[in-house]
Parts: structure tokens; C-alpha cells; sequence
């Protein structure tokens, strides 16, 4: 079986030469819904990633409290899953980014102000936008491994990017989210590897 999360660590990845992915985002409305797992924004059409020839489309990104990856044993406050999928709809790319408590993040300020706290609640605060560029760190370095989703029916065949630097929300905005009734933790714990070779790749 090939079941995420994983424990990433630095010293114990092998150097890979996957190509890295190449992000191709817009900028959608922000439209949030809690879903009873996770808050989830579903992203405006047209914002695509691209692994050589291969096009995947933003579908929706989402937050888990603790993170669900750990980087070397630790577990971060927050970690968001952009999700791709293919021509038919199938989740098949998932990038994973690591948040730690530091600055605030002007992307999130409003969605973050306006989250909806109830399973099948709907937020959609007036003229907020989001680019999901601002939810990737400046340098691009990345894990990369074959996994699965953590959220039922966690399939597999999915590629997973995880990035080696996290991003930074401030302490109140990590704490809306963590404040969220029934969402604290909803993090997947790690799974064993069973072989599996996680890369690091370092940012060109």
C-alpha cells in the first residue's frame, strides 16, 4: 500500500531528478465550504499545473491542523493541499505546503476572517479574491513521492510535491482555524513507507 501522509526528513531522501512541477494559477473568488473535514476553497477555472506535457487543474485547496506531512519529526500548525486533477475530474497531483507561525498572510487575511465554522456552511466574502501563487514559498524545493488522498476513500496513484519550506501565517490567523469545532486535528497520521523512495529535490 502507498498511503499519505509520510514522515519526510532531509537526511534520509534520495536526491531526485522528477521534473519539477510548473504552476500556471490565476486568481479565483474565494469560496469556502466545511465540508465536516476540512475547509475547503473550491478555485475558479482555468489555474493549472503542468509535469512535462501532462496539464492538471487546480480543483480546490484545503488546510489540516496539525500538518499531516512531518519535515524531519516535527509537526507543523497547519498545512494546505492544493489538489489537481485530470481531464476526467480524478485527483492525481497534490501540492503540499508546510505552514509555521510568523507574519501574516495577506492572501488568507479575509478568507481567514471568514471561515465557516459548521459542517455545510458556505463562506464567500464579498469581492475577496485569492492567487494561489501566494500559497507557495519563494524557494520551490520539494519532496516528491507516490502517495494517496487522507481523506476517505484515500485512493492512491496520486504524485504528491511537498515543499521543504514553509510559508508563514501570523498566530490569530492560525488559531481561526484551529478554533474550528470538530476540525482540531484533522490531520491523517503518518504512514509507513513500505519502501517507498521519498525524493529532494532542491529549487533551480
Amino acid at each position: 500500500v502507498q498511503q499519505s501522509p509520510v514522515a519526510l526528513s532531509t537526511s534520509e531522501a534520495t536526491h531526485t531528478n522528477v521534473q519539477a512541477p510548473s504552476f500556471h494559477y490565476g486568481t479565483s473568488q474565494v469560496r469556502m465550504v466545511n465540508n465536516g473535514h476540512t475547509v475547503q476553497f473550491n478555485y475558479d477555472v482555468g489555474s493549472t499545473l503542468h509535469l512535462g506535457n501532462q496539464e492538471y487543474k487546480l480543483a480546490q485547496f484545503h488546510f489540516h491542523t496539525p500538518s499531516e506531512h512531518t519535515k524531519n519529526g516535527v509537526n507543523y500548525p497547519l498545512e494546505v493541499h492544493l489538489v489537481h486533477t485530470d481531464a476526467a475530474g480524478t485527483p492525481k497531483v497534490v501540492v503540499g505546503v508546510l505552514i509555521e507561525e510568523g507574519l501574516v498572510n495577506a492572501a488568507l487575511f479575509t478568507a481567514f476572517r471568514n471561515l465557516p465554522r459548521h459542517e455545510g456552511e458556505t463562506s464567500t466574502p464579498v469581492g475577496a479574491l485569492i492567487n494561489a501563487s501566494a500559497l507557495l514559498p519563494f524557494n520551490r524545493a520539494f519532496f516528491h513521492y507516490a502517495g494517496s488522498l487522507t481523506t476517505p476513500p484515500c485512493s492512491e496513484g496520486l504524485q504528491w510535491f511537498v515543499m521543504k519550506n514553509p510559508i508563514q501565517l501570523s498566530d490569530s490567523q492560525i488559531a481561526a482555524f484551529e478554533r474550528l469545532p470538530h476540525l482540531n486535528p484533522n490531520n491523517r497520521p503518518v504512514q509507513p513507507l513500505n519502501g517507498r523512495d521519498v525524493g529532494l529535490q532542491s529549487a533551480h
